[in-house]
């Protein structure tokens, strides 16, 4: 499996079980490399397929998107 922000690998930090049962978890570190603005798309692939893609607005900072 592989995540992209905007384009970009994510780096998989841990998946695996959560502790709830049934559910499980993803943890990736977002490099920041070129990943801001109003419509950030975030894509997972696995094997040769592609997952749905949704947006984020992302600020660097935190704040309003201007």
């Amino acid at each position: 499996m592989q995540v992209y922000l905007g384009g970009v690998p994510l780096t998989l930090l841990y998946q695996g079980a959560s502790t709830y049962p049934g559910v499980d978890v993803d943890h990736f570190h977002d490099t920041g490399l070129g990943s801001h603005g109003c419509y950030v798309p975030l894509a997972v692939v696995t094997g040769n397929v592609i997952s749905n893609v949704v947006v984020f607005p992302i600020q660097p900072g935190g704040g309003s998107l201007r």
